[in-house]
């Protein structure tokens, strides 16, 4: 698993795929964004990856990677 992890640069994916969902949901809906931010600098945010496991659904034959982050705000 650590080996498919480097490999696939999957850490990188899951902090990449963090600030992709906050960029796009700054530009699709600001007003949603700006509440939920209330005056934090998005900026501000440390993103680090707490947990990741393959999962295999044998019910609906489906393998996937799940991860868990953790994300903190410098912000004071």
């Amino acid at each position: 698993m650590k080996q498919f992890i480097k490999t696939h640069r999957v850490i990188e994916q899951i902090i990449d795929g963090f600030w992709n969902y906050i960029n796009n949901w700054k530009t699709d809906n600001p007003d949603s964004f700006l509440n939920a931010f209330d005056g934090i600098d998005p900026t501000s945010l440390e993103v680090s990856v707490k947990k990741i496991s393959l999962t295999i659904n044998y019910l609906f034959e489906d393998e996937y990677v799940q991860s868990y982050a953790s994300i903190h705000s410098q912000w004071h």
